[in-house]
């Protein structure tokens, strides 16, 4: 949806991903580039299979990191 904004994105699965808290804090409103170097570096297996192919981090990109996190959960029946 063309209409959706920032914020509406802020809070969906496919923005998120697995940081420490100090780590989190360290990246704020940093550019997705270096972020992107930072969830690779921690070599997390959920972040090198969802960021690897990702050169940018807008609305498309958070929509098909929040397909694959989805068919992660539902292959291992996370919520089960």
């Amino acid at each position: 949806n063309k209409n959706m904004r920032h914020e509406d994105f802020i809070n969906r699965l496919g923005n998120l991903t697995l940081l420490s808290k100090d780590e989190n804090s360290d990246l704020g409103n940093t550019e997705y580039p270096n972020k992107k170097t930072t969830y690779i570096e921690k070599q997390l297996p959920l972040n090198l299979k969802t960021f690897a192919g990702l050169d940018d981090f807008g609305e498309e990109q958070i929509k098909k990191r929040e397909e694959i996190l989805s068919q992660i959960i539902s292959e291992k029946r996370l919520w089960e």
